[in-house]
């Protein structure tokens, strides 16, 4: 086995998943992209499986979003750049988890506050809305239309110089 660590588990730490989430972002990212570049099925095998691993949670932790958010990132660029490679069940399986688990629980309006939430958010959930586009354009267009008309306000705070006051 090329890979020596588990694929994530839900595990909450406090209130949040998050280390979770950035980490199955992380792993799908590098594993899609090697998959792309050297078509090294072992990358495929595992993308897939931390996708379907992080699909089968029984949610993504709603109520501390950037948990969510992140999720989405992680599991729409895995959708979307292995879609080719993928079963019609896998990718079934996916696509419902990124809307039930990740759009469906984005509040009306979006994030809409001068801060990263809103950045990260907004930004998870167009990444997934526009993923699922194609088989969900009702709540894609919902989500798209409230991420466009909120991340003005946080990029606001790059001005005057192009620097983030978070640093």
């Amino acid at each position: 086995e090329r890979f020596a660590v588990p694929v994530v588990n839900r595990v909450v730490t406090g209130r949040r998943l998050l280390s979770i989430s950035r980490e199955c972002l992380r792993r799908v990212l590098v594993c899609s992209f090697l998959y792309r570049v050297n078509a090294d099925r072992a990358f495929l095998k595992r993308a897939e499986a931390e996708m379907l691993a992080a699909a089968a949670f029984s949610d993504w932790n709603p109520s501390h979003f950037l948990d969510v958010a992140e999720m989405c990132t992680g599991l729409a660029i895995g959708y979307d750049w292995l879609y080719p490679y993928l079963t019609d069940a896998q990718r079934q399986t996916i696509r419902k988890n990124i809307v039930s688990k990740g759009l469906e629980s984005f509040p009306a309006g979006g994030f809409r506050g001068p801060n990263n939430w809103n950045q990260v958010c907004n930004g998870g959930a167009l990444i997934a809305a526009l993923a699922v586009a194609d088989t969900d354009p009702e709540i894609a267009a919902k989500i798209v239309s409230s991420g466009v008309s909120a991340l003005p306000i946080a990029l606001n705070l790059y001005e005057p110089d192009g620097t983030w006051e978070e640093g």
